[in-house]
């Protein structure tokens, strides 16, 4: 439509020059009248070859800005639900991956084992196995903790096949532990105990 006026005016104005002076018959112009047929004739093809180019560059392809909204609200439902990753900036060495294990290994040598600690993200997380089972064992476990090492959110315990009972606990600063730690860290400790679900079902 757009290239159909544009036309029209092309053909109002070789009347104007016509008009002006211009012979009908000079040279390589023709009157506005008779003109108009092959100008719009052009420019219906003009737009024919327009369309279908268009189609070939972009096909079945949403509106614009369609799929960056409904990526950003995904993101954002994703937020709410597992939280934003915490950095380890400003937290203290005590509370380092190497550091952890050499406290933990000695403070829990005959209540638990430990298997290993994660520590992508702020607070490191342990996972162990208690060496009895028993609530008293598992309080024992948290008591011999120092005092400056707190536990963070909530723990995961479950029973295995072998009847042993293996927990998710995460432990770090009081100083940096808010809302985000909290929300994060109770996702990440819930995502550790679904895996080994699934890896025992698998077996």
């Amino acid at each position: 439509m757009a290239l159909q006026t544009l036309a029209l005016s092309l053909v109002g104005g070789l009347g104007f020059w016509v008009g002006r002076g211009q012979a009908p018959d000079a040279p390589g112009v023709q009157p506005a009248a008779e003109c108009a047929p092959a100008v719009l004739s052009e420019v219906r093809h003009t737009e024919i070859r327009h369309s279908e180019q268009s189609a070939e560059a972009a096909p079945n392809q949403p509106p614009p800005g369609r799929c960056e909204a409904e990526l950003a609200f995904a993101r954002g439902q994703l937020a709410t639900y597992e939280g934003h990753p915490q950095d380890w900036e400003g937290v203290p060495e005590s509370y380092s991956e190497q550091a952890m294990a050499s406290l933990l290994s000695e403070r829990w040598e005959d209540v638990a084992e430990l298997h290993g600690l994660h520590c992508e993200e702020y607070p490191c997380i342990a996972e162990a196995t208690l060496l009895a089972e028993s609530e008293r064992c598992c309080r024992q476990a948290m008591e011999r903790l120092p005092q400056e090492l707190e536990r963070l959110g909530r723990t995961q315990i479950t029973q295995g096949e072998d009847g042993a009972m293996h927990f998710w606990v995460a432990f770090g600063s009081p100083e940096r532990w808010g809302d985000a730690e909290r929300l994060r860290t109770d996702w990440r400790v819930d995502q550790l105990l679904e895996e080994y679900s699934l890896s025992i079902a698998e077996e």
